[in-house]
């Protein structure tokens, strides 16, 4: 680990990250003093959680695929028995740390500027999706910290070209993808980025892409197999999910009272001029920064793309699915930043754009607040369905 230090003239990068890990497990605290909020979801897992604690077999309680999917949390929530809400409040804010960390520890690697790292900081420790999801009893808090590792290993398997390193990162795809079926998504952006790296011939990429297709035809059933994994992307669920995700996205990054298709329709013309700038800049960085920044770019939007074929119709689930996102796409957008700060000369407009970005990184701080007040006057009543969780345990 070698952080640049220091970031100001009174802060040092590990001070930085410091004071994020403690104001983000504040605000955690404080968000769920009094247990973290259960879905239909949690229930699920944890009827299964206490089915397997008795029989210790995945396909008894419903695991009927070859790949498993969600069953690292079950057999995680199994050997926690009854305690596992307690012990599950306090291990979230150890996995949100963790995310927070690894993520700080890549981009203080990465951004030049102290005010860059210190406004990526903001952003990871004030975020709202990121704070709701460890929040609930998801599958989302373990399944991000892993992603966030592979991405930080990803970064050192760049600078030292290390085959150990590399088959780490392997196995950490199969074990988000025992944690939740979206972590295909990652691991299909994953070969795609390494594809990408490795530079093969066009016979050999185009051998890897169909081969890539027929696995993707053959797991869902396509060619008359067996469905192993439960569901299929259809194309009538991309409208829909178009406006639920490209309205979350712009959530995130354009805090404006607009009109929702207004506020999609800036948000797809500000993503063309990023891309654009991206794809213009990147080719002329230096190689490990190159293939990072390439890798996640195509992590991130291969994840994206995809996930508008699944059928998910409720909009206030689009920043719980799209929250495994969120550190990459603001890393991307800060760095953008980053260089535009430092091809900007003069002085005014230098003082203008930093007046913008803290303008910007108002609203997230403000919305984060917001919503940890929201979920601390829900645990006020703790465990709104106690009287379910009860009966489980009886079971």
């Amino acid at each position: 680990m070698s952080l640049k230090s220091p970031a100001t003239g009174f802060l040092t990068d590990q001070m930085i990250i410091v004071l994020a890990l403690f104001a983000a497990s504040a605000l955690y605290f404080y968000a769920n003093i009094n247990g973290l909020g259960l879905t239909n979801d949690s229930l699920r897992y944890l009827n299964q959680s206490i089915a397997f604690a008795e029989n210790h077999s995945l396909s008894e309680i419903g695991f009927r695929n070859v790949f498993p999917f969600q069953s690292l949390e079950i057999v995680l929530l199994s050997f926690l028995g009854d305690h596992s809400l307690t012990v599950m409040k306090y291990l979230h804010v150890f996995l949100l740390g963790g995310t927070i960390f690894i993520h700080l520890i890549i981009a203080f690697e990465i951004l030049s500027t102290a005010k860059m790292r210190i406004a990526y900081a903001v952003t990871l420790t004030f975020s709202t999706p990121l704070l709701m999801v460890h929040s609930f009893l998801w599958t989302e808090p373990l399944f991000i910290l892993l992603t966030s590792f592979q991405w930080y290993l990803l970064w050192r398997f760049f600078q030292h070209k290390n085959l150990k390193i590399l088959l780490l990162i392997l196995l950490i795809s199969i074990l988000y993808c025992w944690q939740r079926k979206a972590g295909m998504l990652f691991s299909l952006g994953l070969v795609l980025a390494l594809v990408r790296y490795f530079s093969f011939s066009g016979r050999q990429i185009l051998i890897i892409f169909a081969s890539l297709l027929m696995l993707i035809l053959v797991l869902y059933g396509t060619i008359g197999t067996v469905n192993l994994i439960g569901e299929r992307p259809v194309l009538s669920s991309i409208p829909l999910n178009f406006k639920n995700y490209f309205g979350a996205l712009s959530g995130w990054i354009l805090p404006l009272p607009l009109n929702l298709w207004l506020r999609i329709g800036v948000l797809i013309v500000a993503i063309i001029c990023i891309s654009y700038w991206l794809w213009k800049t990147i080719p002329t960085m230096p190689e490990p920064l190159k293939a990072y920044l390439s890798s996640i770019l195509i992590i991130v939007l291969t994840y994206f793309v995809i996930r508008h074929f699944y059928h998910r119709p409720h909009s206030d689930e689009a920043d719980r699915f799209l929250a495994p996102l969120y550190p990459g796409v603001f890393f991307l957008i800060i760095f953008v930043m980053e260089q535009i700060i430092l091809k900007t000369d003069h002085h005014i407009r230098k003082l203008v754009f930093s007046v913008m970005l803290i303008l910007w990184l108002a609203y997230p701080v403000a919305r984060t607040f917001k919503n940890a007040e929201l979920w601390h006057n829900r645990t006020k009543n703790p465990l709104l369905i106690k009287g379910q969780i009860q009966a489980i345990h009886k079971k």
